[in-house]
């Protein structure tokens, strides 16, 4: 994330690393905090195999924002 970010904020890269590591961490306990109440909400309502369902397109729209909000290909170079 920082390394994708570099180029938008010269002189600042302690800050954007420091900023990408705390948004990164942050929405990670915000998802071990909140999963296993959506993952039983979800399931009670509609099924294993739906909620799966539902956690995959959750997955995919996330990584396709992700690599075009992050730089697309130039992310991974």
């Amino acid at each position: 994330m920082g390394e994708s970010q570099k180029g938008r904020f010269p002189g600042q890269e302690a800050e954007v690393g420091a900023r990408s590591a705390g948004l990164f961490n942050a929405f990670l306990g915000f998802g071990q905090v909140l999963a296993p109440a959506y993952g039983t909400m979800t399931m009670d309502a509609f099924g294993w195999r739906t909620t799966t369902d539902i956690v995959a397109v959750v997955c995919f729209v996330f990584a396709a924002t992700y690599f075009l909000l992050g730089g697309g290909q130039t992310a991974f170079e």
